[in-house]
């Protein structure tokens, strides 16, 4: 369920790109996703971290170790501690 959600998602960021740049804006959609990673296999994980390398993004996640390393490298974390 959540791969076919997501793969409306990414239809959807890739619509709103198209559409800017038929209208000559070069500007990225924005990308939200909530600990998306963790629903995953490392498969899945790895596809979604190189699709969301192009695209500024804001990720929630329970666990850092579910992101790759290449993800980790482009990123600014912010830790949360209660």
């Amino acid at each position: 369920m959540k791969s076919a959600i997501l793969a409306l998602k990414v239809s959807e960021l890739k619509f709103l790109e198209n559409h800017r740049k038929d209208r000559g804006e070069e500007i990225k959609p924005l990308l939200l996703l909530d600990d998306i990673f963790s629903e995953f296999d490392p498969e899945r994980r790895s596809h979604l971290s190189k699709l969301i390398l192009n695209y500024q993004t804001v990720i929630t996640s329970t666990e850092i170790e579910h992101i790759s390393p290449d993800l980790l490298k482009e990123a600014k974390v912010v830790e949360l501690k209660n």
